[in-house]
């Protein structure tokens, strides 16, 4: 599976985040299959499926949980997402990307 994604650094807690490139579709049966935020101490946050606002494959748009204190993150897609076939992949692939979470003020 190939992954690319270009987003626009850094993010705001309870504002919205887009990530554009390919395969990023979150799908599949697996109970790991969703988006996650990870902070420096390797603490891991799924989001809620209500947070994942658009689900496509070349673009996914986000909203970051507030509460989170601002600093370095990585955020994880974790897919079962088939693109050349009608069936879910076998097992889930996941990509992770640097962030950093800033004030919006």
């Amino acid at each position: 599976m190939c992954w690319k994604w270009k987003t626009k650094r850094p993010a705001t807690p309870g504002y919205g985040f887009i990530i554009k490139g390919r395969n990023l579709k979150v799908g599949g049966t697996d109970e790991s299959v969703g988006v996650y935020l990870i902070n420096e101490s390797q603490s891991a946050e799924k989001l809620p499926d209500y947070q994942i606002i658009k689900n496509m494959p070349s673009e996914l748009i986000i909203q970051i949980p507030t509460g989170l204190l601002v600093g370095p993150y990585t955020l994880r897609i974790t897919t079962q997402w088939g693109h050349s076939s009608k069936k879910e992949l076998k097992e889930p692939r996941s990509v992770e990307i640097p962030l950093t979470l800033v004030n919006g003020a």
